[in-house]
């Protein structure tokens, strides 16, 4: 009995919670909305600046934004409700993320080893994809029925 109802809510969560990727074609569950996503992005990004030195290197700081601000414009409809910010952060990692909502981190470390601006746009596109494909609530929302269950 116990196996039916957990194959039952699984079944149920599935077809509430399925999301399309408009790429890829790529379903999956996601329960979080899309307010809720935006929502904990931004809380992500505050904490982040707290804990993060921000970098004030005005030539990284004019890179960045923009390198982003073109994958902005690209981006267009696929976040229609971003609210896009590029901060460069004072670190030796060689990384970028971007959270729900239009928020981008780059390190200076990354900075360093990008040669052009092109290659600088791939990392910060690959990291927009992410949030385009809705990666992270995937994951939260994965997280979330492993909770529920356990």
């Amino acid at each position: 009995m116990k196996r039916i109802s957990l194959s039952l809510l699984a079944a149920v969560l599935m077809l509430a919670g399925c999301y399309t990727n408009p790429v890829t074609g790529r379903r999956s569950m996601v329960l979080l909305s899309e307010g809720e996503e935006v929502s904990l992005g931004a809380q992500s990004f505050q904490a982040i600046r707290e804990k993060e030195k921000v970098s004030t290197d005005a030539g990284a700081i004019a890179r960045v934004n923009r390198v982003g601000q073109r994958i902005a414009q690209a981006v267009g409809n696929e976040l229609p409700d971003a609210k896009w910010e590029f901060v460069v952060f004072e670190s030796k990692d060689a990384n970028a993320f971007a959270l729900p909502g239009g928020k981008v981190g780059v390190y200076t470390g990354l900075l360093r080893l990008a040669e052009s601006d092109a290659e600088l746009a791939a990392v910060i596109g690959h990291e927009i994809g992410h949030v385009i494909a809705r990666h992270g609530a995937e994951r939260m929302s994965e997280a979330m029925v492993i909770a529920g269950v356990g």
